[in-house]
C-alpha cells in the first residue's frame, strides 16, 4: 500500500489530510495555551569591579502587551544570580549566570500565578 501511495503523490496528501483531520479538530478543543512572555536581556560589565557584570531584563505579556516587570541583578562572573518580582498572586523569578571568563551569559525567567507555572523561557548569550 506504502508504495502505491508514493506513486501517487496526491492520493498520498488526501490520505494526509484525512487522518490528520481529526488530530488538528482535537487541537482546538484543547484548553488555551498559557500566557507568552516577550524577554529581552542584557548582560554588561559592571562599571564598579572587573569580576562583576550586571544584568537588566524587560519583560512583556504578549496576550496584553503589558510590561510586567524590569528586574535588575548586579552579580558576580562565575556565580549565579536571581531576583523575585511580584507576589504568590503573580510571580517573575529571575536566575542569571555569566560564567568566570566573562564570555557567556545564561538566565531563566519563571512565571507562576497564583503559584502555578505558566510560563518559563531559557537562553543564554555570547558576550
Amino acid at each position: 500500500m506504502k508504495g502505491f501511495l508514493m506513486r501517487f503523490p496526491s492520493l498520498l496528501l488526501a490520505a494526509t489530510i484525512l487522518f490528520a483531520t481529526p488530530a488538528i479538530t482535537n487541537l482546538h478543543a484543547a484548553d488555551p495555551a498559557p500566557p507568552g512572555l516577550s524577554v529581552y536581556i542584557s548582560f554588561s560589565p559592571a562599571a564598579s569591579k572587573p569580576d562583576a557584570f550586571s544584568c537588566s531584563a524587560e519583560i512583556t505579556d504578549l496576550a496584553t502587551g503589558a510590561i510586567l516587570a524590569k528586574p535588575q541583578i548586579l552579580g558576580i562572573k562565575g556565580e549565579s544570580g536571581q531576583t523575585q518580582v511580584g507576589d504568590e498572586t503573580s510571580k517573575i523569578v529571575l536566575a542569571v549566570l555569566v560564567n568566570k571568563a566573562g564570555t557567556n551569559g545564561t538566565y531563566t525567567v519563571t512565571y507562576s500565578k497564583s503559584g502555578k507555572v505558566v510560563g518559563i523561557q531559557k537562553g543564554s548569550i555570547s558576550l
